[in-house]
């Protein structure tokens, strides 16, 4: 801020929560009243001062320490890594080994893991190896070559640290349950006409190479092709890692505006096709007991001999848990 006093015991006052050198050239320049020429009135010149901000933290620098890791962060980690350890270990018992079920359950439950086990092992390693760095430093003797090259190091540590912080905290959020799972994509031709059918194909391509690029296996359930290329509608099944989580927010209405290959005089059409994306439902065992069950039978009547008021031609089947 800058203060402008007139006379000089406010300017004193006003310049207490200033630096001492800045205050001592104001008084100085109040001590010298014969340097000014007669009939001039006496003044005082504004002498700036500026304020020092409030010492405010890096947050780069907080991670300068091995640990800086919030405390709730090393504790999910260190369970992370107990129950990745006691995955393996069940994993390798032969009563697990010799249930499909529960033995691919449990590595993928592993699986999921793994990752950030290995990160935080990692960031660990990178903890120890910046105390070892800092030491160098201390221990350089004077060597400028030695001490750069250890600060190099150490500089290089708290980059990867701070990385490696940062993938672990999104490694460790809460996932959608359904993520994992494969999935039925629905594409069908919405308003348009034939363009509409030829952006539903054009979709459909999109998708294809984008599966083919992931690994992914595409096996086509049904289709009914357009009659000027693409389709009205085709179901596909993706099998692979991670597809609902990757395809999930491509559900809904896709717009095109275009110069369509339909179109003779040049005119701009706008196109929509619609995809659904399902995930795979898991198998269930339903148990129906024959108590719970009510059947109950039809026949019709009217004209038309015996047959007809005979023979029960309808079968209903209520259930009644």
């Amino acid at each position: 801020r800058l203060f402008r006093v007139p006379e000089a015991a406010t300017m004193h006052s006003a310049m207490a929560p200033c630096a001492p050198a800045t205050a001592s050239v104001a008084r100085a320049s109040l001590e010298r009243p014969a340097a000014r020429s007669a009939g001039v009135p006496r003044s005082v010149p504004s002498v700036p001062c500026r304020r020092r901000p409030a010492h405010r933290p890096s947050r780069r620098g907080a991670s300068l320490v091995p640990g800086a890791a919030p405390k709730f962060l090393i504790d999910k980690l260190e369970s992370s890594t107990q129950t990745h350890k006691e995955l393996t270990f069940r994993l390798a018992d032969p009563d697990v080994a010799s249930d499909a079920k529960e033995f691919q359950k449990l590595s993928k439950a592993l699986g999921e893991l793994t990752g950030v086990v290995e990160q935080y092992a990692r960031y660990k390693a990178c903890a120890e190896e910046l105390q070892e760095a800092k030491a160098m430093v201390k221990d350089a003797g004077g060597d400028p070559e030695m001490e750069e090259m250890a600060r190099e190091e150490a500089a290089a540590l708290v980059e990867e640290m701070e990385e490696l912080e940062e993938k672990m905290t999104l490694a460790l959020l809460p996932t959608d349950p359904l993520d994992e799972k494969n999935i039925m994509l629905e594409i069908r031709a919405g308003t348009g006409g034939d363009e509409a059918g030829i952006w539903a194909g054009d979709l459909w391509k999109m998708y294809q190479r984008h599966a083919n690029n992931e690994g992914w296996k595409a096996t086509i359930v049904s289709q009914n092709p357009a009659d000027s290329g693409g389709y009205k509608e085709i179901v596909v099944e993706l099998v692979g890692e991670s597809v609902y989580s990757q395809l999930k927010w491509e559900a809904g209405v896709h717009r095109v505006q275009r110069v369509p290959a339909t179109e003779s005089q040049g005119r701009v059409q706008t196109s929509t096709a619609t995809v659904a994306v399902m995930p795979e439902v898991d198998e269930v065992e339903v148990k129906i007991d024959d108590k719970d069950i009510e059947l109950t039978t039809a026949r019709s009547g009217g004209a038309g001999g015996q047959n007809v008021n005979k023979v029960e031609t309808a079968v209903d089947l209520l259930h009644k848990p």
